[in-house]
């Protein structure tokens, strides 16, 4: 009885021991890999990684060097706000267009005719309406 509680006592030690061995390993590969592979003496990052024994999946996010502040105003001003910006200004310029179009098209309708070509088709109809009004018994000086 005295051996087999020996027994039960070192085993879970050695299941343990034999983990733990396994897990070293398994970060020392994993540090090499990442080491050699991904980060090859370059100007790189890891972070956040994770391993997922279960799947036999690492997952790690890698960074470069620094940006400079330049860099980072390039970025933001030249890939985001630029082509925003280029945006609105083509929408407005095409809505002054179309504004400043139709208005050059109700001018040239409302000036199509000329002023005394217009006068003298006003004091024509004039003088159809005083004559009909005259038929009709109506008559102003």
């Amino acid at each position: 009885i005295i051996i087999f509680m020996t027994i039960l006592t070192v085993l879970p030690s050695l299941f343990f021991a034999y983990q733990a061995v396994n897990d070293s390993i398994l970060e020392k590969n994993i540090n090499k890999f990442l080491l050699n592979e991904v980060i090859n003496n370059s100007e790189r990052e890891v972070t956040n990684k994770k391993v997922d024994r279960k799947n036999k999946e690492i997952s790690f996010v890698v960074f470069g060097k620094t940006l400079t502040e330049e860099e980072v105003k390039q970025l933001v001003v030249d890939d985001k706000w630029m082509g925003s910006i280029e945006r609105s200004v083509k929408t407005e310029m095409e809505r002054i267009s179309q504004r400043l179009t139709q208005r050059i098209k109700e001018l040239a309708e409302r000036y199509e005719t000329p002023l005394p070509k217009q006068t003298s088709e006003v004091a024509e109809l004039e003088n159809k309406v005083s004559a009909h009004l005259q038929k009709m018994g109506f008559v102003w000086n």
